[in-house]
């Protein structure tokens, strides 16, 4: 149900804890406020357990989500989920925002809070075991996984601080990396003599195996051979 006709005071682009957070600040502010967003939630709704969301000490992904959810549902705001905006036009006072799905808006002022999208390796297991050893921030779930085999996927910056930050944790550290790593160097030389981290440079993720939670990822060289490794954890970055 829409609480709004016209123009909208304020549209937010996103729907993770910034987007509605600004949701319920510009309601209360008594503006005419819309959320657009392809998943309300964000990143928080592929966490298993968040504890680093103050007010929380320990919360299922899910759960958080759910409290979002009915918090935000306490103000009029119109959250368009399921919608991905393309295109954001200014049109005299106002803005024009649309969406891939074919909905048209307008508004006063737009705010872009549509955060950060991980990165998917797109291979079986991936998806079935999200929230349960599979993730996309090592900074929030690598405490969880402390003194355990884990894997990072990914051959950029953020992919060697993981792999860093996962030793600091005690971890054994497979890093894999399909091209050369892109980082500074004075990373790479911390990487090189980190003694818990192995490289696998030259290597693809072709699967990620477990039954309910993740107990191995299976990896494949350009030459064919395969190694499974494992891990407690996949780190995808």
């Amino acid at each position: 149900m829409r609480t709004h006709e016209g123009p909208y005071d304020v549209l937010i682009i996103g729907g993770g804890p910034a987007g509605l957070t600004a949701a319920v600040y510009a309601a209360r502010l008594a503006l005419s406020t819309a959320v657009v967003a392809g998943e309300v939630g964000g990143q928080a709704q592929w966490a298993s357990k968040v504890e680093n969301y103050l007010g929380f000490q320990l919360i299922a992904g899910s759960e958080l989500v759910r409290q979002f959810r009915e918090h935000v549902r306490r103000f009029p705001v119109d959250c368009y989920e399921g919608e991905y905006v393309n295109a954001v036009v200014p049109s005299g006072d106002l803005f024009e925002v649309f969406t891939q799905e074919g909905t048209s808006l307008q508004a006063r002022a737009v705010i872009i809070a549509s955060g950060r999208a991980a990165a998917r390796l797109a291979v079986p297991g991936e998806k079935e075991l999200v929230g349960r050893g599979v993730s996309f921030c090592a900074t929030c779930d690598g405490a969880f996984f402390r003194g355990h085999p884990v894997a990072v996927v990914g051959l950029g910056e953020a992919a060697v601080e993981a792999a860093l930050q996962l030793s600091r944790l005690e971890c054994q550290v497979t890093l894999v990396s399909q091209r050369p790593l892109r980082a500074p160097e004075e990373l790479l030389r911390k990487l090189e003599a980190d003694p818990r981290i192995e490289q696998h440079i030259g290597w693809n993720v072709v699967a990620i195996e477990g039954t309910d939670t993740v107990e191995a990822v299976l990896l494949r060289d350009a030459a064919q051979t395969e190694e499974r490794r494992a891990v407690a954890a996949v780190f995808i970055e």
